[in-house]
């Protein structure tokens, strides 16, 4: 079983607790907590990686399935919310393996979480590289971020954001989804990236300056952490509800096209 293939399932799950379906939910949280979620926490202890995580999210969907004293109704939206938890932690796994499975299937959002858990992850990499001293991987690392942020957000201002601009115009702007507020996001990351870049010019040179500008990366990390709950819950969740399935297929098929172009 790969992770996408979980992912997929866990997407199945949230889309039947939304309609409501609780005796399908049941059935399928049996499969997922049994079978699915135990392969995948053996996986990861037998590479050594920490799961406690995981199990915390993990430990509220049993709690719900397996207590017959608690509505699953009543408390679909804590179910829901650590099956967000638990596909986002899963979208920072990826390996080059599951890479070839992602496919147009995939909703917006979930694509949208792997490519900006990938983006993320080149982010930590430096910063452990960074606090280690390891100079040629902190030059490194924030390259590859750079590289692939400015990919994606060339595929969004050229692609996707005329045809959101196109449909918000047709059927409304949802709350707090105008279009020129994500081409502004896009031109800040770029500043806050570039800003750094600047910061890794001057490593070799005085390593204190950097310290002394930490803020620069607190900045682009709650930057970014805004940005994609923003994209994902509002930009991309439209054209997901919005868009005929035909259409959405050829969108999708740009963005996994980018994704196995990574290097993950």
């Amino acid at each position: 079983m790969n992770n996408i293939s979980i992912l997929k399932k866990i997407s199945f799950v949230i889309d039947l607790l939304n309609k409501k379906q609780y005796t399908l939910v049941i059935n399928e949280l049996e499969s997922l907590i049994n079978r699915d979620f135990f392969s995948l926490c053996n996986s990861l202890l037998k590479n050594g990686k920490d799961i406690e995580e995981i199990q915390f999210y993990l430990n509220n969907v049993i709690k719900y399935h397996k207590d017959k004293s608690l509505n699953l109704s009543s408390n679909r939206e804590i179910v829901l919310y650590s099956l967000e938890k638990l596909k986002i932690i899963i979208c920072s796994l990826l390996t080059p393996e599951d890479v070839n499975y992602i496919d147009e299937s995939l909703s917006f959002m979930d694509i949208n979480d792997i490519i900006h858990e990938r983006i993320f992850k080149f982010f930590v990499e430096h910063f452990e590289a960074l606090c280690s001293l390891n100079l040629g991987r902190v030059s490194n690392s924030w390259k590859k971020l750079c590289f692939y942020l400015d990919k994606h957000s060339y595929i969004e201002d050229t692609i996707l954001e005329p045809v959101y601009i196109s449909f918000t115009t047709k059927l409304g702007v949802p709350k707090g989804g105008e279009y020129n507020q994500f081409i502004y996001e896009h031109k800040i990351l770029k500043k806050i990236s570039n800003d750094v870049e600047n910061l890794i010019c001057n490593i070799e040179k005085n390593y204190e300056y950097i310290v002394s500008n930490l803020d620069s990366y607190f900045y682009f990390k709650n930057f970014w952490v805004h940005h994609s709950l923003r994209e994902r819950n509002i930009f991309y969740k439209f054209l997901e509800d919005n868009l005929e399935d035909n259409f959405k297929q050829e969108l999708k098929k740009e963005l996994v096209k980018s994704i196995r172009e990574w290097e993950f």
